[in-house]
């Protein structure tokens, strides 16, 4: 077995354990972000300036330590990561705040991406692509879960 075959190996299983550990705690995930999303007393559009301000900055930071996670979790590239929780952590800033997260969505992957190395623009590029998947992903989920 050459050096390539046992790292690829030890690579795949990796992935297998990672993929167990998310498969078991996504339900309770789900579960979270499914009774956040019923709280009627959580309305981001009732709230004073600075309590978006704040509540913004947090979706940042969230969406700054997923990155680094996912970004840890890359096996090939350090940029490309077979796993990129930031996705679902911008999906729920959607969800729970509206289209204003989208702000913090696009700074916090483009200081994420620029910080593991890439020039501005290009993160700059990628940001703007996480946060039109985040958007995608908002707007899928109105449009299944729309009551006609």
């Amino acid at each position: 077995m050459t050096q390539n075959e046992s790292s690829f190996q030890f690579v795949a299983h990796q992935d297998s354990l990672l993929i167990n550990i998310i498969l078991k705690v996504d339900p309770l995930f789900c579960r979270l972000i499914a009774m956040l999303l019923n709280q009627s007393h959580f309305q981001f559009s009732n709230m004073k300036t600075q309590q978006k301000i704040l509540l913004l900055f947090v979706a940042f930071a969230a969406y700054v330590i997923a990155a680094n996670i996912g970004f840890n979790l890359a096996t090939m590239n350090k940029s490309a990561s077979p796993v990129w929780p930031a996705s679902g952590v911008g999906i729920i800033a959607l969800l729970l705040m509206g289209p204003w997260a989208s702000i913090a969505i696009f700074l916090a992957a483009t200081f994420s991406n620029f910080r593991n190395g890439s020039a501005f623009e290009i993160s700059a590029l990628i940001g703007f692509g996480n946060t039109l998947e985040a958007i995608a992903g908002y707007y899928t989920y109105n449009l299944l879960t729309a009551k006609t």
